[in-house]
């Protein structure tokens, strides 16, 4: 009898991970903590643990960087402190050219973006150019490009060009970031080093071009023991003062004097609700140093939405945004009252002033986001003068009105699926 024996082969394909998990240690200050000036000469940075090992992205994906990168993280009881240095061969090719806050794309820069949460969504930038000029913002949604530029901590940074290149030293409080309260801490991390003159872009933790995800995809920054999510409480009053000269005021307009003094005061308010949510409130507040809008001609019979760039609605707007979209028109309050009048000489104010608002928004560990504003703003008054019977009457031309938007959201799953209700009134 003869035996048939079916040989099976099964090919197996192993696939080597080029840009592997990577591991980076901070290590707590025992002495006295850096001063920020972007020299790196101080004791604390010489126990600090040294990394170097970057990959270039662009312009040949997974190359070792053309002139080396050194860092080095610690921390005391209050911040984070980090340091790099970018070593250059010719530093008259170094970029100093300044920029404004968060205009910095072209820049010769080097980022720290921190990942506490590991919630698969949320990251923070910090940003130092060569010349010392500063960025920050949040990404969301584990998408590199997802940046919210309104993020504005309180932070320190200072970079030097020596004859071996350039340096840059952050101080960041820990009262400007949000993370869960664990006694051991594992959070995500990722660097990055821009260099204009040789257009090379170098990664810490490399995400491949054809890759999807950002912040999931981070190497982790262990060694952060002992710290706590601090009080989180700003108090910022304001007065101003204003007087406006009318030369060419006509004598019978009664609502118009050659000189006009005027006063305001206010009171912004910030506070931490735990390690995930932040609680703001503004009392009469005062957006005298906003940009002004653009002039525009509208003919058509539609609203003409003009963008958001008072402080207390861009803060945190992420949370109240769908596919980046904004969810509501946060300027129809505190905008132009609906009323009018006619008459000789008229008197209406240009908005309707905003007596108080509340805000609230956050995310916790479970994926759980919210986000909820309440303004109420003044009831508004036009006068109008008439030169025939030589008197002026007041009419209201905006009733005190309720704001109130809430927006709650899910996740599902890690694939950033998620459930979501907006509610507004």
């Amino acid at each position: 009898m003869k035996k048939l024996i079916l040989l099976i082969l099964f090919t197996v394909s192993i696939t080597s991970n080029l840009f592997a998990e990577k591991i980076a240690n901070a290590v707590r200050i025992n002495g006295e903590s850096p001063k920020i000036d972007g020299r790196l000469d101080d004791e604390a940075w010489k126990s600090a643990i040294m990394f170097d090992d970057f990959k270039v992205k662009e312009p040949i994906e997974g190359a070792n960087p053309s002139e080396k990168i050194e860092c080095k993280i610690m921390y005391d009881d209050n911040a984070l402190y980090f340091s790099a240095k970018m070593f250059r061969k010719d530093i008259s090719k170094i970029r100093t050219s300044a920029f404004k806050r968060d205009n910095t794309f072209n820049a010769e820069k080097v980022m720290l973006i921190l990942y506490p949460f590991l919630d698969k969504r949320t990251s923070f930038t910090f940003l130092l150019c060569a010349s010392g000029s500063k960025s920050d913002y949040i990404s969301t949604g584990d998408n590199e490009y997802n940046r919210d530029f309104t993020f504005d901590p309180v932070w320190e940074g200072a970079t030097n060009i020596d004859a071996e290149g350039w340096t840059a030293e952050m101080r960041i409080p820990f009262s400007q970031l949000h993370f869960h309260n664990t006694d051991q801490q594992v959070w995500g991390m990722n660097i990055n080093q821009y260099t204009p003159s040789s257009k090379e872009d170098v990664y810490w933790s490399m995400i491949g071009k054809n890759e999807a995800g950002w912040a999931s995809k981070f190497g982790k920054l262990i060694g952060i023991n002992g710290i706590k999510n601090g009080k989180r409480i700003e108090f910022l009053p304001y007065v101003a003062s204003s007087l406006i000269s009318n030369p060419n005021v006509e004598s019978d307009n009664p609502f118009i004097k050659k000189n006009q003094f005027g006063y305001n005061g206010g009171l912004d308010f910030k506070m931490g609700l735990g390690s995930n949510f932040t609680l703001n409130a503004t009392i009469n507040p005062d957006f005298g140093q906003v940009e002004a809008d653009p002039a525009i001609v509208n003919l058509t019979e539609y609203e003409v939405e003009f963008a958001e760039k008072r402080p207390f609605f861009t803060e945190g707007q992420k949370f109240f945004e769908g596919n980046g979209k904004a969810l509501f028109y946060s300027r129809r309050i505190g905008g132009p009252p609906k009323g009018s009048l006619s008459g000789d000489y008229v008197k209406v104010p240009q908005n309707t002033r905003i007596l108080g608002a509340l805000k609230l928004n956050g995310r916790t560990e479970g994926g759980f986001s919210f986000g909820a504003i309440s303004a109420i703003t003044n009831k508004e008054y036009g006068q109008s003068y008439s030169k025939y019977l030589g008197s002026s009457y007041e009419v209201q031309i905006e009733p005190l009105t309720y704001f109130n938007v809430i927006r709650a959201e899910q996740d599902l799953n890690a694939n950033s699926s998620f459930v979501g209700i907006k509610l507004t009134g």
